[in-house]
């Protein structure tokens, strides 16, 4: 094969008696223009060059291959066919079957296009144009940013359908003449005219794609974001949306996003007039701040406060679906064998049923060490926590914990020996009950101490397209303690549920409230599969066994009974 990798000078020295004086000569007095073929035929009568076979073209716009091209130095045009790939410089790579190349290679046509972006979104063209300034024109242009091969007609989750789509990159901006929306063929919207920045723009004030409905409460209603983004300052943007509700009345919300060089902060404020479950047309304020920081020596902090003044038009209308609000202050280091946090807290119950359990805690300090000694082959974890809290359904408790855990591991080929060691202690000041709880108790102290042993073994079978691992684990788990469930109130795991991730802990419960004396035997079997035709799936089956002791101050039904089977499974 005959390789010609020259620059377009070299066309002109070759052809000099033909092409050197001409204007618009091959080499252009521009940038240089790489060129590699198979075979390259000049004609020097016409000023016509054929490049055949294995075409390759570079200039400092794009790259493009071609099975041949033709190059008419007169009117400055070239014509590449067969298999065309024009590679931009911004990295979105385009096919066609031919394209035209004008005024220095600066100008294109293409028919038919298809192209896949630098972000994998593709986007076609019955015809395209790109002129020399970069403005791209695709009429019957189709855009999705499904990662989809539009050649082979794979059809996307949705696409955008444009009688022409205008990209102008000095604006920026793409411009679409009777876009329609189509999802699974079928169109759900039309718009005579849409307008949007491009794929380099981050960010750019202007309304965003507004959402509208309709219901048997508001009637016609309809949400409409405006989006500011300051062209001086890129730390900090916001979004101010009407929501227009119907009959039910209007709302407005702002959002709020500023960053620092340590710190970001957001903030949301809702203000309208609206029915609610008081009144019609009842006048509505709700806010939202939470922001977060970067302290000296690893410290986080976390802020973040809610209020609504009232009951239930957040969730009514959508704008926050949650039944309690939290406010906390939360500050947290990480370390590599600690972790310490420190939170404060307030409650607010949005259910008028629950407003007697407004719960503050104020503080809970948390720290948590953990390592392993490499010279005995052992883990050791210590957690000490101290917390104070307030109404809690009507209890104010101070509870001061600590509790230690080592554990060794020992294997034997694909056996594993699993055992661990435990004791706690936790002291309870418990400085006010609910009428209901007639236990005078206030200071009560607990001892506990525990232990497991653990053995499992794992089963790998793999072949070319499936792998299997079945792996069996059984569990001995025996915990002691001073008996105070009838004095201390369970507040940590009152609505405690068995499943995979508790089943072979040495405290089901993992409260510090509600630890009692019993022994177990747990055991289960996982089922990991692989297989490249029916995805992957986790298969869980397991029973805890209670052999002595008691099981109290939980929610569940039928709490006295002596096992528990649990089951998961996920395919994917």
């Amino acid at each position: 094969m005959k390789i010609l990798s020259i620059i377009f000078t070299l066309i002109i020295i070759v052809s000099s008696k033909s092409f050197g004086e001409t204007k618009n000569n091959l080499s252009s007095n521009t940038k240089e223009l790489e060129f590699t073929s198979d075979t390259i035929k000049v004609d020097e009568k016409n000023k016509i060059v054929t490049a055949s076979g294995n075409v390759v073209i570079i200039n400092e716009n794009r790259k493009i291959i071609a099975d041949k091209v033709v190059y008419d130095q007169n009117i400055d045009k070239a014509i590449a066919t067969g298999k065309v790939i024009l590679t931009e410089k911004d990295g979105s790579i385009y096919e066609s079957n031919e394209v035209v190349l004008t005024n220095e290679f600066k100008s294109v046509v293409a028919i038919p296009l298809f192209g896949k972006l630098e972000d994998k979104s593709s986007i076609s063209s019955e015809n395209f144009k790109k002129n020399d300034i970069g403005e791209s024109f695709f009429n019957e242009g189709v855009y999705t940013a499904c990662d989809c091969d539009l050649k082979k007609q794979e059809t996307p989750i949705w696409r955008l359908e444009s009688k022409q789509i205008h990209h102008d990159p000095k604006t920026q901006t793409i411009y679409l003449k009777h876009p329609v929306m189509k999802i699974f063929s079928l169109p759900v919207y039309y718009l005579p005219y849409l307008s949007f920045p491009d794929w380099t723009v981050k960010r750019r004030s202007g309304f965003l794609t507004p959402t509208y409905g309709y219901s048997n409460r508001n009637r016609f209603h309809i949400k409409v974001p405006y989006y500011y983004a300051p062209e001086n300052d890129p730390t900090w943007d916001m979004t101010f949306t009407t929501h227009q509700n119907g009959k039910t009345g209007h709302a407005d919300q702002l959002n709020i996003r500023k960053e620092y060089e340590n710190t970001s902060l957001e903030t949301n404020i809702y203000n309208g007039n609206l029915d609610t479950n008081k009144s019609n047309g009842d006048n509505v304020f709700a806010v939202n701040l939470k922001a977060s920081t970067s302290l000296k020596n690893n410290w986080d902090m976390t802020i973040e406060g809610k209020y609504a003044d009232q009951e239930t038009f957040m969730r009514r209308y959508g704008f926050d679906g949650d039944s309690s609000y939290k406010s906390y202050i939360e500050l947290k280091k990480i370390n590599n064998n600690s972790i310490s946090n420190i939170e404060i807290y307030n409650i607010q119950n949005l259910d008028e049923t629950s407003s007697n359990n407004e719960p503050v805690l104020a503080p809970s300090v948390s720290h948590h060490i953990f390592n392993t000694n490499k010279k005995h082959g052992y883990n050791y974890d210590i957690k000490l926590n101290a917390h104070s809290i307030y109404n809690d359904e009507s209890y104010d408790i101070k509870r001061w914990s600590g509790f230690g855990n080592l554990n060794k591991k020992l294997y034997f080929q694909n056996l594993l020996l699993d055992a661990d060691a435990n004791i706690g202690l936790d002291l309870y000041s418990i400085q006010g009950r609910p009428s209901n709880d007639t236990n005078d108790n206030r200071y009560i102290d607990r001892i506990s101490s525990g232990f497991s042993v653990a053995a499992s073994n794992q089963f790998d079978f793999i072949n070319e397209t499936s792998s299997f691992i079945i792996e069996p684990k059984i569990q001995l788990s025996s915990l002691l303690t001073t008996d105070r469930t009838d004095e201390v109130p369970n507040r940590d795991s009152s609505e405690f549920i068995l499943d995979q991730a508790n089943l072979f802990l040495n405290n089901q419960y993992q409260g510090r409230d509600n630890i009692q004396s019993n022994d177990r035997l747990n055991f289960g079997v996982t089922i990991l599969g692989m297989n490249e035709t029916f995805g992957d799936f986790n298969f869980f089956v397991g029973q805890s066994q209670k052999l002595s002791g008691t099981q109290k101050n939980i929610s569940i039904a039928n709490k006295d009974r002596q096992s528990h089977i649990i089951n998961t499974i996920s395919w994917n």
